[in-house]
């Protein structure tokens, strides 16, 4: 079996689990692709979008799903005064369009605050660093 009829094979198997109301966990239900770690993310909750889920359940299946499901000491998928928390800060509104997630502003990540600059620095290295070790292989 080819890769495409492989991939088929597990949109049809999610979009099975989506339409019987499975919870998902973003990152783990859906077949791999290459590329850097949040554009994957984005991919893939664009992905679940198209087999069949609003854009608030496929955000719910990177946020209070997996929140919900990995058991820690401390309690994480929560915006509360005295939490931790990493946030990101969209130009447009995901709900109305999955794609909107693209749209990032900033992150506060760890309490440090990244700004769109930062962040477009950050992708063109790791763009980079992902091209130079495709073609070492």
């Amino acid at each position: 079996m080819d890769f495409p009829s492989l991939h088929q094979a597990a949109c049809d198997v999610l979009a099975a689990f989506i339409a019987a109301d499975v919870r998902i966990i973003a990152g783990t239900d859906t077949p791999a692709r290459p590329g850097i770690a949040g554009h994957i993310l984005q991919q893939e909750l664009a992905e679940y979008v198209r087999l069949g889920m609003s854009p608030w359940q496929a955000l719910r299946s990177a946020t209070n799903n997996v929140a919900r499901t990995v058991e820690q000491e401390d309690p994480f998928g929560q915006i509360e005064a005295n939490m931790r928390a990493n946030v990101v800060l969209l130009l447009a509104d995901p709900l109305e369009a999955i794609k909107n997630l693209e749209a990032i502003e900033r992150i506060v990540q760890r309490g440090k605050i990244l700004g769109r600059k930062q962040l477009d620095r950050f992708l063109k290295e790791v763009t980079q660093l992902v091209k130079n070790a495709n073609q070492t292989h």
